[in-house]
């Protein structure tokens, strides 16, 4: 079953083709897994762009101009977003939430196994031996299977593009205005609103990405249904995404960590009203209830009273508690228009908060989404990104994560050094037979000494997403993390002879570098890392073996 609740006879069949569509694009896109452009998105994005580019007069254009550059894009984008509204307001709104929403749950279980499937968890046998996956979803997940080694990064992208666009036409709908046509949903309509979201997804990710510094002097040229950057096609952006599978740092992941959890829920509860762990027992493993009588859908219309007491019984929380979790993962529409942003700006995300109105007494609701929104909230709080109202705790955690891994890189590099400290900061050492206590401005977070050289080593344990919004924040921050490594390097020039009677070794150069725990957009990117080295920690490693 994929639907249950009150709504017509066609909405079981409205949930049901949505889903069948899903596995109908990963299926076309296998046919075509290997080529760095996916031909089944390209295509329709090509005939799509066409049009405006005609109407808006941009037809052969070239620039070098940032603000030019937007324009061009953006003219294109806003073409896009008038063509949905119109489609949108033709259809019956209820049949259309109905099949994005029961595609965005069925999207979000396939993914999961096709993670599982792409570390090797879950192996060609037992996918084929399992009454769970129908014919399609074996085929899927085996292909999967059979090319991971190769093709990994591919299907990587693969999800978070279609996470991407579904988040992106949830925006369009604006699910508290919505209008209500009469032009029934078929799988000819889901095609080209697909189509169009991709195609919007495509141009803001381009556009981010050329205005992001990736490129030192980027060269915009227009040309009847394609925008090509700097002569190149997908061959560069295509590398990073195969280069941050191939350097991916794995580690258990710390928002399961028990005693980091215990720690911020007091926070959590304190800010929003709810627990991590209410969140666990309530939905925690779990894919249904005793009150939906065990039955199991990609979509559930639940009455509000019922989703309470769904929380109340399970999570064993006050209905105070269970309100505030329907308030916060409860999506709203954004307060100003966001036509032009990447769905990351976005103030309400499906994907982080996936109770959606269905009326004023009942909401769509999805186990599958649930558990993925809790997952990102809980990797988001323990990583920082959402500030708690909350310091000591957040800051235990936070120094916990960090020096974990500035650990990690002292244990890997001090084999090949003389001498290794972690954390210098304050220190004493004897000069002209006094003792003198030195206190740097800065905390140098592993400092190493090999021959007559000083290696600086600055940790960063923050990871973005491979969407072009993080590439630029990946780039953005990285410019800061090595203004910050010059100022440790001036700091050490002035205290070099108390650093080198510390260590009691000389030393004449000093070789910044800078380290992250994941692979990183600037090493591909064009721009000027003044002197430093930027590595992931698997790069610091083949860096160790070539030059040491």
């Amino acid at each position: 079953m994929v639907y249950i609740g009150p709504a017509g006879p066609f909405t079981q069949e409205c949930a049901r083709f949505s889903t069948d569509f899903y596995k109908g694009v990963l299926l076309a896109r296998l046919l075509d897994a290997e080529n760095a452009r996916d031909s089944f998105i390209f295509l329709s994005y090509q005939k799509l762009i066409s049009k405006p580019i005609q109407e808006l007069n941009l037809l052969n254009r070239e620039t070098k101009d940032k603000q030019d550059i937007i324009m061009i894009f953006n003219s294109i984008i806003n073409h896009i977003h008038l063509e949905i509204k119109d489609m949108l307001g033709r259809v019956n709104m209820k049949e259309l939430m109905i099949s994005l929403y029961s595609m965005s749950s069925y999207m979000t279980k396939l993914h999961f196994y096709m993670d599982i499937v792409s570390r090797g968890e879950l192996t060609e046998k037992k996918i084929h031996d399992t009454d769970y996956f129908d014919l399609d979803e074996k085929t899927i997940l085996i292909s999967l299977f059979v090319n991971k080694d190769d093709c990994a990064s591919i299907f990587n992208s693969w999800r978070g593009f279609d996470k991407a666009v579904i988040q992106t036409l949830f925006y369009q709908l604006e699910i508290n205005k919505l209008n209500y046509g009469k032009d029934p949903i078929d799988l000819n309509v889901l095609i080209q609103l697909y189509n169009y979201g991709s195609t919007l997804v495509t141009l803001i990710n381009e556009r981010e990405l050329v205005t992001s510094g990736f490129y030192h002097e980027p060269i915009v040229r227009v040309f009847e249904n394609d925008i090509i950057i700097n002569g190149e096609m997908t061959s560069r952006r295509s590398q990073l995404l195969k280069n941050a599978n191939d350097n991916q740092y794995k580690e258990g992941l710390v928002q399961y960590d028990k005693e980091i959890m215990e720690k911020l829920d007091f926070g959590i509860f304190k800010q929003y009203g709810f627990k991590a762990s209410t969140l666990d027992k309530a939905f925690g493993n779990k894919l249904t209830s005793r009150l939906l009588k065990h039955q199991r859908a990609y979509v559930i219309i639940i009455e509000h009273k019922k989703l309470v007491q769904l929380i109340r019984n399970e999570g064993k929380c006050s209905r105070e508690e269970a309100e505030n979790v329907i308030k916060y993962f409860t999506l709203e529409d954004n307060e100003i228009d966001k036509r032009y942003d990447s769905f990351e700006k976005y103030d309400s995300r499906l994907l982080e908060h996936p109770v959606v109105r269905f009326d004023d007494k009942h909401y769509y609701f999805s186990y599958y989404l649930m558990i993925y929104a809790i997952f990102i909230l809980k990797t988001k709080i323990v990583y920082n990104l959402v500030k708690l109202d909350i310091n000591k705790n957040s800051r235990i955690i936070q120094k916990r994560i960090k020096e974990k891994f500035e650990k990690q890189i002292l244990d890997t590099i001090s084999p090949y050094m003389d001498h290794s400290k972690l954390n210098v900061q304050k220190f004493c050492c004897d000069v002209n037979g006094k003792n003198r206590e030195i206190n740097l401005k800065y905390q140098m977070d592993v400092i190493s000494v090999r021959g007559n050289k000083l290696y600086l080593f600055e940790c960063k344990d923050i990871t973005y997403k491979f969407t072009a919004l993080g590439i630029r924040s990946d780039i953005h921050k990285t410019l800061k993390f090595i203004d910050n490594l010059h100022g440790k390097m001036d700091e050490i020039i002035r205290y070099q002879e108390e650093l080198t009677i510390f260590f009691g070794a000389q030393f004449e150069e000093i070789v910044p570098v800078l380290v992250f725990k994941h692979y990183n957009a600037t090493g591909i990117s064009e721009i000027d890392c003044r002197g430093v080295s930027v590595f992931s920690f698997t790069e610091l490693k083949d860096w160790i073996n070539w030059n040491f």
